[in-house]
């Protein structure tokens, strides 16, 4: 019974997985760990810490392209650090065909409204979507799917003085 509903699946999908296309070939662990981990569970839920260089953002557009085929995801937030911002935007444009909006401080001053709310699939700092004004903007958005790169960086840390902070 399982191998006749996993066929249906891969019939149903096989044309628009992100198995690789001109611009990117994805490695075996690539694959699997899209493939093989994560698209096996109902609820896409991971820590991906991989070695630097190991392929984990055309993990993410994989992951992204096939969710997207699949009906399971619209709304994309994805949270990097500031220095590589255009960089993955650039790589899911180039490699995914995925065109994702940068936001920062200036789209708050340029929108009226909830920038996030207005645009499905974004891009912004992870620094500055920790900012409690922004971090307000994004729970009233309901996202699909989020991806953090480098989320050690959200870890809480205690603050010294006479009145210790957990931040």
């Amino acid at each position: 019974l399982f191998r006749s509903w996993e066929l249906v699946i891969d019939k149903k999908f096989s044309k628009s997985r992100a198995l690789g296309n001109q611009q990117v070939i994805p490695l075996p662990h690539q694959i699997e760990a899209v493939y093989g981990r994560m698209l096996q569970t109902p609820t896409v839920r991971y820590l991906l810490a991989d070695d630097p260089g190991a392929g984990k953002t055309i993990m993410a557009g994989m992951l992204i392209r096939e969710l997207k085929a699949r009906q399971s995801a619209e709304r994309i937030l994805i949270l990097v650090p500031p220095l590589v911002l255009k960089q993955w935007q650039e790589e899911l444009q180039q490699k995914f065909q995925e065109e994702f909006v940068i936001l920062t401080r200036a789209s708050i001053d340029e929108q009226n409204g909830n920038p996030f709310a207005e645009h499905s699939c974004i891009l912004a700092s992870l620094y500055w979507a920790s900012r409690e004004e922004i971090k307000t903007l994004i729970m009233e958005v309901d996202f699909d799917l989020v991806i953090v790169d480098e989320a050690h960086k959200m870890a809480a840390y205690t603050t010294s003085g006479k009145k210790r902070q957990t931040r």
